[in-house]
């Protein structure tokens, strides 16, 4: 990524986007997404970018996935919260086994697909604030 990033903004009155059209996009950009202030839980997400990892939301949200290095199977680096009322801030469907499977650090996102996280900024609310995606705009249907 280099240091001239285009930022689409998005707040609690309005959210910028790319209109259709012909021509294509090249390099990255930071894609923000706002989420409104709401009780801590799950709710579904999609990546609007081809070129980003799971660690790219863990900036704003209250995930287990953060600890020194990002290291999967470190104490929380696995997005597990271990402590009383255990959870991982993480998950996937799995449709060939209709349960859903935890989602590691570093885990490059799939356009289209979606994943089940913890929003929250602590265990039990979520004050509002915009999502970072980082990387390549998704372009076409997916």
């Amino acid at each position: 990524m280099g240091a001239n990033l285009v930022t689409l903004v998005s707040d609690a009155t309005k959210t910028a986007y790319i209109a259709n059209c012909a021509g294509t996009i090249s390099g990255s950009m930071i894609i923000q997404r706002y989420i409104p202030s709401r009780v801590a839980s799950y709710a579904e997400f999609s990546s609007p970018v081809t070129t980003t990892t799971i660690d790219d939301w863990d900036d704003e949200l209250y995930m287990t996935i953060n600890t020194p290095a990002n290291v999967a199977g470190y104490a929380g680096g696995d997005g597990y919260y271990g402590g009383p009322g255990e959870f991982w801030s993480v998950t996937q469907y799995n449709t060939q086994t209709g349960t859903y499977d935890s989602v590691l650090t570093g885990t490059n996102l799939v356009v289209g697909k979606g994943y089940n996280i913890w929003v929250a900024d602590d265990d039990t609310q979520f004050p509002g604030r915009a999502l970072d995606s980082r990387g390549t705009p998704n372009m076409g249907t997916s």
